[in-house]
């Protein structure tokens, strides 16, 4: 299931490129410039995270308002927050070194208490300075202007070539958030479950689901030991149905059919 929010096509510097069903970021060209994402939040404690690429050296990772200039680097002004893989931290065009860096292949992590004005920065699973968002310590920065303005994830690369790619919506999300955060967006997640038995015992069969007024594939799965099975679903409307395929070598079953089935909402 792709993530609903994305980088912005409208809000980026000409000097990016989008892929990936648009969450995937990759510059073109050595110059300034950010990319910010679809959706910005006003109030909450919210959590998502990027996953760190290629031509790291020259990244700038964090959060902005709408007023970042799209032609300059993520913490040039006094838009924008970040954190850079040498370590130090920017806002305004300051910076200020921290104990925390990244490289290819990190998770970057960004924890915001939206109506208090903090922010934290982490990589892998720890936080910048023994920063801790659940405590409410330590914070990368205090700033009024992170509770006074919607924020967006906004992301800038100087190098030619770096890729980011965003992670706002929980189902991407490497880690869980902080406790008292939620995901920046959180996936509705709809399913379709059972268990396949053929002669009253539990059988392994692969498992297909295809939307019925199309017949496309939607997904699929193989049923475990115990003929339980989960499909991923589009909501809990659109008409599907199931097959459970026999096996080719065993001529003394039929494939089974379940027609006109719908998603169950997951909790």
């Amino acid at each position: 299931m792709a993530c609903e929010v994305t980088w912005n096509p409208l809000d980026k510097h000409t000097s990016y490129t989008l892929s990936n069903s648009d969450l995937t970021s990759t510059k073109v060209g050595s110059s300034h410039g950010l990319v910010r994402s679809t959706l910005a939040k006003s109030t909450g404690k919210l959590y998502f995270e990027f996953l760190i690429s290629t031509g790291v050296a020259s990244m700038y990772m964090g959060v902005a308002t709408a007023s970042a200039a799209l032609a300059s680097y993520l913490g040039s002004d006094a838009h924008g927050w970040c954190l850079r893989p040498d370590k130090y931290k920017m806002h305004s065009g300051g910076s200020t070194l921290t104990d925390t860096g990244y490289t290819t292949s990190d998770v970057f992590q960004v924890a915001i208490d939206l109506d208090s004005g903090k922010v934290w920065f982490g990589v892998n699973g720890s936080w910048a300075d023994s920063g801790d968002p659940c405590a409410g310590t330590a914070p990368t920065y205090t700033d009024s202007d992170l509770s006074s303005h919607p924020i967006f994830p906004t992301g800038s690369c100087y190098n030619s070539g770096g890729v980011f790619i965003l992670r706002a919506c929980d189902c991407d999300q490497s880690y869980s958030p902080p406790s008292g955060f939620d995901p920046w967006v959180i996936t509705t997640v709809y399913k379709l479950s059972g268990t396949i038995k053929e002669k009253g015992f539990a059988a392994e069969r692969v498992v297909k689901c295809y939307t019925r007024s199309t017949g496309i594939l939607y997904s699929s799965t193989t049923s475990a030991p115990d003929g339980s099975f989960s499909l991923d679903a589009p909501d809990d409307s659109t008409e599907m149905y199931v097959i459970a395929i026999s096996d080719d070598a065993d001529d003394d079953f039929n494939s089974l059919i379940f027609d006109r089935v719908t998603g169950i909402l997951q909790e």
